[in-house]
């Protein structure tokens, strides 16, 4: 019984560190914004039915300004980025229109229409699918 409270006290430090360590204060105007420092991103998967796998590019196009984003596909997962925290710094307070296409050969597989924005840490998707099954 005499260890107890050492051990609550203990454990207590320990998530009071953990926690503290896991956020990031900082001060933007006189506004507190508390971030994760987690990299988000907006993304969609891709589902293949009875289609075969194929080797196809996607990249997003930022209908504002016609610039194409694009990411460095991982081959082996079924999760493609959409957008994601590199661009935090242009739709921070706002929201846009985004085309999310792919190609094979030169023939266009899907395109779907996304709006994201972001606040002051995040992108997020404030419309869109899921999952893209082809």
């Amino acid at each position: 019984m005499i260890f107890e409270p050492k051990i609550n006290n203990i454990v207590s430090r320990w998530f009071l560190c953990f926690f503290s360590q896991s956020f990031k204060n900082e001060v933007i105007g006189n506004e507190d914004v508390y971030c994760t420092e987690e990299f988000a991103m907006v993304s969609v998967e891709i589902v293949f039915g009875n289609t075969p796998q194929l080797d196809f590019e996607t990249y997003t196009l930022r209908l504002s300004t016609g610039d194409t984003i694009r990411y460095d596909d991982n081959e082996f997962s079924p999760f493609k980025v959409v957008l994601a925290d590199d661009c935090l710094q242009i739709l921070q307070g706002k929201q846009e229109d985004f085309i999310f296409m792919s190609q094979h050969k030169n023939t266009l597989l899907f395109q779907e229409q996304f709006v994201i924005g972001a606040d002051r840490g995040h992108v997020y998707k404030y419309s869109g699918i899921r999952e893209i099954m082809l």
